[in-house]
């Protein structure tokens, strides 16, 4: 926490000599994310909300006056799944379906500006698994399953074209797993075997 600090208090002074500098902005909007981030490793959801979301307003103020910038997007959305995060550890489940769905939505839109895109593929299904993830905890098995589904199937082709990427492969698992404790939640043994399997 001390590293967070210190570089908080650079940036902050470098803000405050050109506030108009979107880079020195961003990398501060980056030091308080990056810290909200690692606190929620720690179990302290409270100080990482609190952290996470005055990242969020910076983030959003530039945005704002550059709404096409794919990087202020990326950012944003970011933001949000570690929020969605750190909501999900205090047992705030609504806030953090919220957060996963405002991720997903951002992601959703860059994909479709660039549909071949392997990174917004990956990301999409990323927010896919986190929702069925966090749809099975809330219980809604249904909507679990379709999320789970969406990440394994795009996990899928994006791992069968860049066979030797074991971080894909191991996405891919991570889905065939969801979908397994999903079936097994929904009481059918038969589908969590088969998923566990594939």
């Amino acid at each position: 926490e001390v590293a967070y600090r210190k570089a908080l208090v650079s940036f902050d002074a470098l803000v405050r000599k050109d506030p108009g500098n979107a880079s020195w902005r961003r990398e501060r909007g980056n030091v308080l994310s990056n810290w909200g981030h690692s606190l929620i490793d720690k179990g302290d959801a409270k100080n990482a909300t609190d952290l996470l979301n005055q990242a969020l307003t910076n983030h959003q103020a530039l945005l704002a006056k550059d709404p096409a910038n794919t990087n202020w997007q990326l950012d944003v959305s970011r933001i949000h799944f570690r929020l969605a995060d750190a909501n999900m550890w205090s047992g705030d489940y609504p806030a953090a379906l919220t957060a996963y769905r405002t991720a997903h939505e951002i992601r959703i839109g860059l994909l479709q500006k660039d549909p071949n895109s392997p990174l917004w593929r990956r990301l999409v299904a990323w927010s896919h698994w986190k929702l069925g993830a966090a749809e099975l905890v809330t219980g809604d098995l249904e909507a679990a399953e379709a999320n789970a589904s969406a990440a394994r199937d795009s996990r899928a082709a994006l791992s069968a074209a860049s066979p030797d990427q074991a971080g894909l492969r191991n996405e891919l698992a991570q889905s065939h797993l969801l979908l397994a404790r999903i079936a097994s939640k929904r009481g059918r043994g038969d589908l969590a075997t088969t998923a566990i399997e594939q």
